[in-house]
């Protein structure tokens, strides 16, 4: 821990002004910052420091001076208390915080106007203490986050797309561990819109979560969920930790069962061919999933820490998909049969972490070593009459990564940070299957990749008063080899250099105004199944095959992000440089699936955001829009797919007494395009009601689809043939939360450097 130091200056007689620094003179972002009546203790107003550290409060003009206090508080810090008298007559206030070992009786202010800060092209959100503390779900209180996305523990930031996810400092491996979380467990949230080059080449927005501070002894928590769709599931989560001088030990296990049942209606035409089929099918889903994890951590020293932690995911997955097949020729129907596609899969896949921190006087290293093993059998058995087609699929894979990183700060306004990774991959996949009376073009098969990948990086980040500006290059070499039955094929083995750089400028004149406007190219690589180049059958008629020459795909984006009072706005330009889908052709009655590398095109996004606060209401409003400029043949013509997309939600909490919070929300989307899919107008509904107990129990309830079930519809059109797809089950989703938690603690630090190479995996 360390010493903080609070400059704060008085401009005018009704405006506080200041800076948060660290003793080394780096800036302190995200600080808490209050003023409150010294007689009575009412808060009057608060900001956050910015990522500069710098802030301001205004005080209203009839506000007598000598009756105001300022608190300050960090993560970790004892809070400092400032009465007039403390500052009266002076124009710099230096405060020393000191280090909190126990955090007892911390105050988090961030009950004022808004939990929400937007600063550079990062949006923080104070949870602690706030409105978002009270939501029912962490999906839920993501979604209040301005152009966040949450479902299920996946994040999506608008115009940017999935965002990394890290828990504490350590990276999410896990996205069930997430849907175990609660609002009031958590202290803040931190969305970077535009990250630099360290946290990996395919990264477009990283997502940083941070739980309540961790004191001494044992502390855990418990979560028991049950959920009903048409069937019932549930889930239970379990963690304790224990802190004891410069030792840390914690474990914990997630137990999950779920069931539904989901009915699907698809319609194929064969253009060319005159032929047509239909089918109505329900997926009968099912899943048991079991994750154990532990870890330790050992602190030499405030500033030095070493630690290992090892993660298990073992499941077993079934999709048993029921219905009817319809055939047409000249739509004259030629026959009609019953169906049925039986998948079960059950992977398991391990994580062990090795890290070591240092802080060495100006300079601190973070070093991780990660290791993945894995497997994932999988059997398919699609059965219509006589015919059946049996396929037996094994994935073997395995990860070992080496990520080393810098910090140095050379002034308060330079800073560098630059590092390396070298990651090796190995991915094998296994192939038979079994058919009778069915002709097929299958044939077993025994694939292996193998993948080399070292990259280096350096950014340097510039500060100036109310500007900063970043600027970034990472290079990465990858060699690549594909092996066909053990023998190495060289018409598939490659090797690239990418050179991806980035920038960003911020201005910040105020806590209440903030731009940001920065460039950045990432890269996303295939998939491994992906370019496995076998043949698989989805059932008689459709096919899947892979692209063993399937090419990356490169993402060159200019992003904006813009703060004005109470309004956010949020955009990007991008250009999608081979980007990767499905490309369609036929052999016979045989549709014939197989990834493909697109031509270059353009798409633009743009979104804004309200938010306010009218005693125990507080509403939001987002409106969001996207364009692509894509263009395709279909049936021997060039069209173009590129009909915008309109989105809108609202957003309604309402603060109750005893504790209690209730949120309503609402959200639409129009038709559009999405690459070649038209994809149809969804209405979203979710309401969810929230209860705090004395000594560490919560209720929550959930309920989506209240006003308008799940569906979903699309089309998709492209060579010569149409596709049309739609969920017709209308689901709605009501789920129950009993949570507790005792002596509540995070984990000191996890190591946050885990490569990106596991996201290729079939996992």
């Amino acid at each position: 821990m360390f010493g903080l130091i609070l400059s704060a200056k008085l401009l005018t007689a009704q405006t506080l002004t200041g800076e948060i620094s660290a003793p080394d003179g780096s800036p302190v972002p995200y600080a808490n910052i209050a003023l409150y009546q010294n007689l009575s203790g009412k808060l009057i107003t608060g900001t956050i420091s910015d990522t500069t550290g710098k802030f301001s409060i205004n005080v209203s003009k009839n506000q007598e001076l000598n009756d105001l206090m300022i608190v300050a508080s960090f993560i970790g810090m004892i809070n400092d208390t400032l009465r007039y008298k403390d500052f009266e007559g002076k124009s710099f206030l230096n405060i020393q915080l000191k280090p909190d070992d126990n955090l007892l009786d911390e105050i988090s202010v961030t009950a004022f106007k808004s939990p929400m800060k937007i600063s550079g092209g990062s949006i923080l959100a104070s949870v602690e203490h706030s409105v978002l503390s009270k939501m029912g779900s962490l999906d839920q209180m993501m979604n209040r986050i301005p152009f966040v996305s949450a479902k299920d523990g996946n994040m999506t930031v608008f115009g940017r797309g999935d965002a990394v996810v890290y828990l504490n400092g350590r990276k999410v491996l896990d996205k069930n561990i997430l849907k175990q979380l609660s609002p009031n467990q958590i202290k803040n949230v931190e969305v970077i819109t535009d990250p630099d080059s360290k946290y990996g080449s395919d990264i477009n927005a990283v997502i940083k979560i941070t739980a309540k501070n961790p004191s001494e002894g044992l502390g855990g928590n418990f979560s028991l969920k049950s959920e009903i769709t048409n069937q019932l599931g549930g889930s239970v989560y379990a963690r304790i930790i224990y802190v004891k001088n410069k030792w840390e030990v914690y474990a914990s296990a997630d137990l999950t069962a779920a069931h539904y049942d989901y009915d699907y209606f698809d319609k194929t035409d064969f253009l060319n061919n005159n032929y047509l089929l239909e089918s109505n099918v329900t997926d009968k889903y099912s899943c048991k999933y079991i994750c154990p994890a532990a870890g330790i951590n050992y602190s030499f020293s405030d500033d030095s820490n070493i630690g290992v932690r090892s993660v298990s995911m073992k499941s077993y997955e079934t999709n048993d998909y029921v219905g009817s097949l319809r055939h047409f020729t000249n739509q004259d129907l030629d026959f009609e049969d019953l169906t049925r596609d039986y998948n079960h899969s059950e992977p398991v896949i391990s994580y062990l972490m090795f890290y070591y921190t240092k802080k060495l006087k100006n300079t601190a290293l973070d070093f991780s070593n990660n290791n993945v093993f894995g497997k994932r059998p999988r059997t398919t058995d699609y059965t219509e009459s006589a015919a059946e087609i049996f396929q037996n699929y094994v994935t073997k894979y395995r990860v070992n990564s080496f990520l080393l990183d810098f910090d140095t700060r050379f002034s308060k306004k330079f800073k560098l940070n630059y590092g390396a990774e070298l990651t090796l991959t190995n991915d094998k996949q296994d192939f038979d299957f079994s058919t009778q009376n069915v002709e097929t073009d299958l044939s077993s098969s025994s694939s292996e990749r193998k993948q080399t990948l070292s990259g280096e990086y350096l950014n340097a980040k510039f500060s100036f008063e109310k500007f900063s500006f970043d600027l970034g290059l990472r290079y990465e070499h990858t060699i690549y080899d594909y092996y066909d039955q053990g023998i190495k094929d060289k018409d598939f083995c490659r090797t690239y250099d990418d050179w991806l750089p980035s920038y960003s400028f911020k201005y910040s004149p105020n806590s209440d105004i903030s731009f940001s406007t920065g460039f950045r190219t990432t890269i996303k690589r295939p998939r491994y199944k992906q370019l496995d180049g076998k043949l698989s059958a989805t059932d008689k008629y459709s096919y899947t095959l892979g692209n063993p020459l399937l090419q990356p795909y490169y993402r060159r984006s200019f992003n904006n992000l813009i703060k004005i009072y109470d309004f956010a706005i949020i955009s990007s330009f991008e250009n999608r440089k081979q980007y990767m889908s499905n490309d369609y052709f036929s052999d016979g009655e045989k549709l014939i699936s197989r990834y493909c590398n697109l031509k270059n095109f353009w798409k633009n996004t743009i979104g804004a955001e309200w938010s306010s606060e009218f005693g125990f209401y507080e509403p939001e409003i987002e409106v969001d829009y996207s364009h692509q400029y894509l263009s395709g043949t279909f049936a021997d013509k060039e069209i173009d797919y590129k009909t915008p997309v309109w989105e809108f939600s609202v957003s309604n909490g309402f603060s109750l007494p005893y504790d209690m919070f209730l949120s309503i929300d609402l959200g639409y989307s129009t038709k559009g395009h999405d690459v070649f899919d038209y994809c149809f107008e969804t209405w979203e509904s979710c309401a969810s009601f929230s209860k705090e107990f004395k000594g560490g129990f919560s209720l929550t309830a959930e309920y989506e689809g209240f006003l308008v079930p799940k569906y979903e519809k699309s089309e998709t059109k492209l060579g010569g043939f149409c596709f049309n797809s739609e969920e017709t089950s209308f689901v709605r989703e009501f789920s129950v939360t009993l949570s507790y938690v005792f002596n509540n603690k995070r984990l000191k630090y996890s190591g946050n450097k885990t490569s990106s190479e596991i996201n290729r995996l079939d996992k």
